[in-house]
């Protein structure tokens, strides 16, 4: 009896063992599959991080580049600013001459205005000796 009870132990050890090789077989295929699972997702994971890192190098490039038409745009309206500034001066400078210009053709104006109304004066004073004269001759004629 002793054997055959062992037998049975024996038998009993090795259905159990045989259920934890199977059930060992199946953790290992559901490892397996996991292993794959975990395979992919890595490599998902890979792509992702790298249309990331791309993403990131597309928007620091485009960063970059607005940086600097932001700086030649600046360069440019300080450009533009010192031309309006030194355009204004010259302005102001020939408005200055003008300015001057004018005053002294003013000036010179008032002293030919004077001169005419001197002139006219004299005009007429000799307009009237001719007129004085002529009709003195007139009369010496007519008494001749």
């Amino acid at each position: 009896m002793l054997i055959s009870e062992r037998s049975k132990e024996s038998d009993a050890m090795k259905r159990e063992l045989s259920i934890a090789l199977e059930k060992i077989e199946g953790h290992k295929l559901e490892l397996r599959d996991l292993s794959d699972k975990f395979t992919l997702k890595m490599n998902e994971i890979g792509e992702i991080d790298e249309k990331i890192r791309m993403l990131i190098s597309v928007s620091q490039e485009k960063e970059r580049k607005h940086k600097r038409q932001i700086q030649s745009l600046t360069i440019l309206v300080q450009c533009l600013y010192t031309s309006i500034a030194d355009f204004e001066c010259r302005v102001m400078e020939d408005i200055t001459k003008n300015n001057m210009r004018l005053d002294n053709l003013s000036s010179q104006l008032r002293a030919l205005i004077r001169k005419a109304k001197v002139i006219k004066g004299t005009e007429l004073m000799y307009k009237q000796r001719l007129e004085r004269r002529s009709s003195d001759l007139q009369k010496a004629e007519a008494e001749v």
